[in-house]
């Protein structure tokens, strides 16, 4: 049997582990916000909680990217648009510290831009063949 290997992955520095935490946690926190909180009902409730939960979901798959390593310039626009939008916000202090958070999300992307460049390196390596031998079971072994 011929299987393939690659050398290990490059290790995830802990601020990625926070960002991606951050930006996981600030889209859990605007979904249930945006579905829970009780608002004047209008025509345009409906769409604006629909656009909400969209961007949020946005977030959501951020965080996922930045954890996996993936789509740096993408990750990083996101979060500093999503910034931007949360900071406008300014008196409201839910938002302050939401924006805040997407700021260091952007501060941790444009520090840990080498590794987004290893893991895209390494995804890019190809295995190499090993050769393994399967032991054949034995006689009456059940495996």
């Amino acid at each position: 049997m011929i299987r393939f290997s690659r050398p290990p992955a490059p290790r995830r520095p802990a601020s990625i582990e926070a960002a991606a935490g951050i930006a996981i946690g600030e889209a859990v926190f605007g979904t249930i916000n945006a579905l829970f909180t009780p608002r004047a009902q209008g025509p345009d409730d409906t769409m604006i909680v629909g656009l909400t939960v969209a961007l949020q979901l946005l977030g959501f798959v951020v965080g996922i990217l930045i954890r996996t390593g993936r789509s740096w310039l993408i990750c990083l626009n996101v979060a500093a648009v999503f910034g931007f939008l949360y900071l406008s916000a300014f008196p409201d202090p839910v938002s302050i510290l939401l924006g805040v958070g997407q700021l260091v999300i952007v501060a941790t992307l444009t520090s840990r831009r080498g590794w987004f460049d290893e893991m895209r390196d390494w995804r890019a390596t190809p295995g190499t063949p090993v050769a393994s031998v399967v032991p054949e079971p034995a006689e009456g072994d059940d495996r």
